[in-house]
């Protein structure tokens, strides 16, 4: 057996009989450029810099990133650029350009980028000439700078399947099959050679080779390689990968410099140096899809399709060589299930820790493994350290979907480092149209993606993970036992460290990963419902330490118990929309078990404002005057009823008009009975946007904070489009210096749907909801079921100190649609003074609201005299003051805002007959 092969079957054998911690990597941020056109385009390259940008090349009629459109030019590509947050950096439509498969590629050395395409006659890069054939198509490569700013571009011949690869010394590599006879550089190809062409980062060819097979003899055909591909060494060079029969020759040489038995391909990878030299070739366990090299020398490459015994079996493949070639590890995955799987992408960072993209078995009864780690999406991100060892993986699959059915799901195409070791990884979601569903609804942790179009991800690893699972402990024993399954609750745990605090939410099967950073921890559920308790641990706290990052403190298991007979019954009322004159407006009265023991079934009601005109209930209620009646049957813990009233307003009804209407479900017994009612509130507007937000408490004073009094965040939505939404995502960044994350709470919602929390990263904080398959009718088919809401509960943090505001707003997107952004809600902290709010004057509006210049006021006065008009801080000093001698009557006033800082003010009007009456406002 040949010793190079021998020793790397050794080192396979010795690490697949050791065992690997499986830690699951945090996902920081996920964002989509959404595919407007539906014409099942491609992501053609995405590369990443090691400042963490991601370039990426888009064969789109139309795209929409971040909350640009842009259209392609000429039928050409579109390239984006995403910064190492995932904002978008600029886009740019190519007139003409067509860029290759992978044809993107960053210079480590400048931070440029270099691509390779094809060109239509006239191509153009951002107005910039291109060398083209003016009567067919042209090929070329080019070198960009970070600003998408064409460098310069060179013709190239036609290769077919090109590669290409940039090293860290500024030198770009492209790899292909001549096609008829070629001369490069005075170097003659013909079709049965692979070319390899080195140039500078100006563009000048260094040098050419010729990698080309032969076949067993007495055999016709091409002679030629197959399956090639390569990847660029740090330190200059390629390694080259492929597959030949008889023989493998490089350059102009006449002895082979590897030869296989003929009967079968063999599999080989050959390192090519910076001054083209071929420094050794080697024959691989595997096909080779992907390779690359650290700045050590070192090797790495993944695959798949590893014959055995001559019998072609399919498995997933990861290994590295040392400078000379020598194997030094292995992982490998074999299947005989008959499904297709393979390493697809690799990348190695400046530790040595080695990351690759591992096709899943799209048709396996089962998930396939990589290690110890199960692959449980088509496509599945796999991190191991330096030694080999399979550290953590990540990938889009969503629990409880059935492994075989996969309709929907991320392609994988692009991966890349950064220099902290951070993971980018490029997808392509498509419309699937043999799906039930054909809208793509992918999720990368607790981000989702919804619609067809470029995916760009971090996974960040600059954490420590903790992990474990959270249950309902039945017979509260403080074991999980067999039949325990998840709480049925949303819980948020939390861990405070010294610099921050991690947060975590199990997902449906209970199981959770909360990341922290170096240091000791406690880990804990703060915030439980009133009548249940942790059971595991003991004393309700998990203690431990982290030093550095890439630590696992696995099997922290939480159960949570029932305190037994506690009787709850909880009722909220909450509006889908506002009210406004003359329109139908719907409540949703929400009656739900909140205790420990079943309920006996009971009566709940809603009381309408007088002036409401009732016009319909669901389930149908009786009805006396304005007071509506429903029975409802027993409950069981965690089990609710809903119930819906529509009515109507008069026309006449006057803007700035509080309805006042409640709600009741009261029970025997109830330990909490406070909560067996509910008010609601709500001011009558004129013309509105129905997709907004709002809160339930605009001013706080030191004393609510301190009581820890919390804050409802109610988000509208309606479908304004032209056709019904099949999904609705609603995106909510929750400030976690000032809200306490521990503590939220979903309290009601019009339709069924998920949600889960960014814990770490800079997205940490975005509550996301997810309004799956909820087919919501457009406004113009139904008025009424085209409206939905959800309703969360968050405390304030109580060191809020007097001054502070908590604004919060929330992007809403309907299918393909661009995120409706609703009216940023706002809280202040402040003193009680004169300043509040009086209930018995005029009603009167203030808008724009947020305002920018200048706000306007509209109020009736029910007699002529001077009208007072100040603006105050929070703390209700006076900045601006007008008064105004006016008729009785309608008045309209504006008071300039120029000059102002942004923040939170308070607006007081005085009418002629008093009182003073006062309302906050927001200067952007």
């Amino acid at each position: 057996m040949n010793p190079i092969r021998y020793a790397f079957l050794l080192a396979l054998l010795l690490l697949l009989g050791t065992s690997r911690p499986a830690i699951a990597q945090v996902v920081e941020w996920s964002r989509l450029d959404r595919n407007l056109s539906r014409n099942n385009g491609a992501v053609q390259a995405a590369t990443t810099d090691l400042a963490g940008n991601t370039y990426a090349a888009v064969r789109y009629d139309s795209v929409r990133a971040g909350n640009t459109r842009i259209n392609a030019l000429g039928g050409g590509d579109i390239l984006i650029k995403h910064d190492s947050t995932g904002q978008v950096a600029w886009t740019l439509a190519l007139n003409g350009v067509f860029v290759d498969n992978q044809g993107l590629k960053v210079d480590p050395a400048t931070g440029n980028f270099f691509v390779s395409g094809a060109l239509f006659p006239g191509a153009t890069w951002n107005g910039s000439p291109l060398p083209a054939n003016p009567s067919n198509y042209a090929y070329f490569y080019a070198k960009c700078s970070p600003t998408g700013a064409l460098l310069w571009a060179r013709a190239r011949p036609y290769l077919r399947s090109p590669a290409l690869a940039a090293d860290a010394l500024g030198n770009c590599y492209l790899l292909g099959r001549a096609v008829g006879t070629t001369t490069v550089g005075g170097i003659s190809a013909d079709s049965s050679t692979v070319l390899l062409v080195k140039a500078d980062g100006t563009g000048t060819v260094q040098w050419q080779r010729k990698l080309r097979g032969s076949l067993p003899v007495g055999t016709s055909g091409n002679v030629n390689l197959y399956s090639y591909g390569m990847g660029a060494q740090p330190n200059g060079g390629v390694l080259v990968f492929g597959q030949f029969q008889a023989s493998l020759y490089f350059d102009s040489g006449t002895t082979p410099v590897q030869t296989g038995p003929g009967a079968v391909p063999v599999n080989f990878m050959a390192n090519v140096d910076g001054a083209g030299a071929l420094r050794w070739s080697i024959p691989t366990i595997g096909l080779a899809r992907a390779a690359t090299a650290d700045a050590a020398g070192s090797c790495y490459l993944t695959g798949g399709a590893f014959p055995i015994g001559g019998v072609a079996q399919y498995g997933i493949g990861v290994a590295k060589y040392n400078s000379a070639g020598v194997g030094q590890w292995s992982s490998l995955q074999a299947n005989t299930s008959g499904g297709y799987e393979s390493g697809r992408l690799i990348a190695v960072d400046n530790a040595g820790a080695v990351t690759v993209v591992a096709e899943g078995g799209f048709n396996a009864s089962t998930p396939p493994t990589l290690g110890t780690l199960p692959l449980r999406a088509p496509y599945n991100v796999v991190h191991f350290n330096a030694q080999g060892q399979a550290q953590w993986v990540a990938n889009d699959w969503r629990p409880g979907q059935n492994f075989t059915s996969a309709l929907q799901y991320a392609y994988a195409a692009g991966l890349g480092v950064d220099i902290r070791g951070n993971v980018y990884y490029a997808t392509e979601s498509k419309q699937n149209l043999n799906s039930a569903t054909p809208l793509p609804v992918v999720q990368f942790g607790s981000f989702t993606l919804v619609g067809a179009g470029l995916g760009v991800s971090r996974l960040g690893i600059r954490h420590n993970t903790i992990a474990g699972r959270v249950y309902f402990d039945l017979n509260a024993n403080g074991v999980r036992d067999a039949g325990e399954g998840p709480f049925p609750a949303p819980v948020v745990l939390v861990a405070p460290q010294a610099a921050a605090s991690g947060v975590a939410t199990p997902d449906a099967a209970g199981n959770y990963q909360l990341y922290t950073g170096p240091g000791a921890y406690s880990l804990s559920i703060p915030q439980l419902l009133a009548h249940y308790t942790v059971s595991q641990p003991g004393n309700g706290t998990y203690t431990g330490s982290f030093a550095g990052f890439g630590g696992l403190d696995s099997a922290r298991h939480l159960g949570i118990q029932a305190i037994a007979n506690q009787a709850d019954v909880r009722a909220t009322l909450t509006p889908y929309g506002t009210a406004r004159a003359g329109f139908t407006t719907r409540y949703r009265l929400t009656v739900e078990n909140v205790g420990t023991t079943t309920v006996a079934g009971g009566t709940a009601t809603v009381t309408l404002d007088s002036r409401m005109a009732y016009i319909s209930s669901t389930p149908s209620a009786s009805r006396t005057g304005q007071v509506l009646t429903w029975p409802y049957g027993s409950l069981a813990p965690f089990a609710r009823q809903e119930f819906d009233v529509l009515f109507s307003l008069p026309t006449n009804t006057v803007a700035g008009t509080v309805l006042n209407t409640a709600a009741t479900a009261p029970l025997a017994a109830d330990v909490v009975p406070a909560d067996n009612t509910a008010a609601l509130a709500q001011t009558v507007v004129g013309s509105y946007d129905p997709n907004s937000m709002e809160v339930n408490y605009e001013r706080l004073t030191p004393a609510q904070i301190s009581a820890q009094q919390p804050l409802d965040y109610t988000i509208h939505f309606q479908n304004l489009g032209t056709a019904a939404a099949i999904t609705v995502l609603l995106s909510d960044t929750l400030d976690f210096r000032k809200l306490n994350l521990a503590s939220l709470m979903l309290v009601a919602q019009s339709h069924s749907c998920l949600w889960s929390l960014a814990t770490a990263g800079p997205d940490k904080g975005l509550l996301t909801v997810r309004f799956l398959n909820i087919n919501l009718p457009e406004r113009n088919v139904d008025v009424i079921r085209s409206q939905g809401f959800v309703r969360f509960r968050v405390q304030p943090r109580t060191t809020l100190a007097v001054g502070e505001v908590i604004p919060n707003h929330a992007g809403i997107v309907f299918d393909y649609n661009a995120p409706v952004i609703t009216n940023t809600a706002t809280t202040t902290v402040f003193q009680a003074t004169a300043a509040l709010a009086r209930h018995d004057a005029p009603a009167w509006t203030a808008y724009p609201n947020p305002a920018t210049d200048a706000i306007s006021l509209d109020v009736d006065l029910a007699t002529a005299g001077p009208v007072s008009i100040e603006l105050l801080d929070v703390l209700g000093r006076p900045l601006r003051q007008q008064i105004i001698t006016a008729p009785a009557g309608s008045f309209r006033q504006t008071l300039n805002l120029h000059g102002l800082a942004a923040g939170v003010y308070l607006l007081r009007l005085t009418p002629p007959t008093g009182p003073a009456t006062s309302r906050r406002v927001v200067l952007h």
